[in-house]
């Protein structure tokens, strides 16, 4: 039995903790680089609502943020969803699984 393939969007809040210059930071899924932003936001009382869409098959997929400045900067992921439903994003290995229901063809 293959894997269903479709499309999917993916959100969550980004918060990032910095000091000094705004941070840059890059969106990867599957190795796939999405997106790469510059956080410039009051980090004291602001987050980004991320918005990814995928066209991809069901599964298990790896969605990792990289962080340009490590040395100044700290993101954190929540409120990670699927479609609008909430779902499960495991930070210990950067994974969260996409179901064939969770796919629009």
């Amino acid at each position: 039995m293959s894997a269903q393939e479709g499309a999917a969007i993916v959100t969550f809040d980004l918060y990032c903790k910095f000091t000094g210059e705004f941070p840059c930071y890059r969106i990867y899924v599957d190795g796939r680089m999405m997106t790469e932003r510059s956080y410039r936001w009051n980090n004291k009382v602001n987050y980004i609502i991320e918005n990814v869409p995928l066209w991809t098959i069901s599964g298990p997929h790896y969605l990792i943020i990289d962080n340009l400045n490590p040395e100044t900067s700290e993101f954190e992921m929540r409120n990670f969803k699927v479609n609008g439903v909430p779902s499960v994003y495991r930070n210990a290995d950067n994974r969260f699984v996409l179901n064939p229901g969770d796919l629009k063809v």
